[in-house]
C-alpha cells in the first residue's frame, strides 16, 4: 500500500460529507484531441468555487498534481501522482484552450505521447484505456502529502517496461501468425461471434455449467483431488 495513516483516512471520511470537503471523484478518461497537452500531463475539466473569494474558477487553477488510479488497484504502480495542466500550453491555440475550459466537470484528459515508443498514461494506471473507463482522482492535501515519501514514489514508478524488440503496441507479423495458428483459423473472430449468437446452444451450455456446479457443491472431496 501507500502507507496513508489511518487517522488521515478516518478524518477524511468524517469531513467529506459536504461539497466543500469532498476531495475525490471518479472521472471518465479521454484522449487529448489537440495533441498539445505536455507529455505525461493531465487536464481535468470543470469549475470549482474559490472559498476565499466565493468566485468560480477552473478546477485545475492552482493545482499542480493529482492522485490518479482506477479499479482494480492492486499494486502501488497502478496509481500515479500526475502533473496537472493549469494554464494554456504555449503551443495550444486560444480556441483550443477555451474548448477545454468550457467543458463541465467529469472528464480527465490524458496527454498523447509524443514518442511512439512511450507507454500511454492510461495503460500505466492499472492497464486502463479510454473506452469509457472511470479514473479515481484525489486532491486532498493531507493524503497527497503521504505520497511525497521516496519509497512511495519509487513503488509508483515500478510500472510497465518497454520491450526493445517491438517498436509499437501492435502485433508484428510473427505474432499475428502465432495467434492465427493457435486460434485454428484466420476467421476466428467471425466464428466466435457466430458461436455467441447461437442462443439455444448457450442456454444448453449454461444449464450444463449449472448442473456441474451443483454436483461439485455436493462432493466435499472434489477440491482435494
Amino acid at each position: 500500500g501507500f502507507g496513508v495513516p489511518a487517522s488521515h483516512v478516518k478524518n477524511y471520511e468524517e469531513n467529506a460529507r459536504t461539497r466543500e470537503s469532498l476531495h475525490h471523484a471518479n472521472l471518465v478518461g479521454v484522449c487529448d484531441p489537440t495533441g498539445k497537452l505536455p507529455d505525461g500531463h493531465i487536464f481535468i475539466t470543470g469549475k470549482d468555487k474559490c472559498m476565499q473569494t466565493d468566485r468560480s474558477k477552473l478546477f485545475v487553477e492552482g493545482r499542480k498534481r493529482i492522485f490518479v488510479t482506477r479499479s482494480p488497484c492492486v499494486e502501488p504502480s497502478d496509481a500515479h501522482i500526475l502533473p496537472v495542466v493549469n494554464k494554456k500550453p504555449k503551443n495550444m491555440s486560444l480556441d483550443e484552450w477555451d474548448y477545454f475550459c468550457s467543458l463541465p466537470f467529469g472528464l480527465i484528459f490524458f496527454a498523447t505521447p509524443k514518442c511512439a515508443r512511450s507507454i500511454p498514461l492510461p495503460e500505466k494506471i492499472a492497464e486502463g484505456d479510454l473506452d469509457g473507463d472511470l479514473y479515481f482522482i484525489c486532491w486532498d492535501d493531507n493524503i497527497l502529502h503521504t505520497f511525497e515519501r521516496k519509497c512511495v514514489k519509487r513503488d509508483m514508478k515500478k510500472s510497465f517496461r518497454y520491450d526493445e524488440k517491438r517498436s509499437s503496441g501492435n502485433l508484428n507479423k510473427n505474432e499475428i501468425k502465432t495467434m492465427t495458428k493457435c486460434s485454428g483459423s484466420s476467421n476466428w473472430l467471425e466464428q466466435a461471434q457466430n458461436q455467441m449468437l447461437m442462443v439455444s446452444r448457450l442456454d444448453t451450455l449454461n444449464s450444463l455449467i449449472g448442473t456441474l456446479y451443483s454436483l461439485c457443491t455436493k462432493n466435499d472431496d472434489i477440491y482435494s483431488q
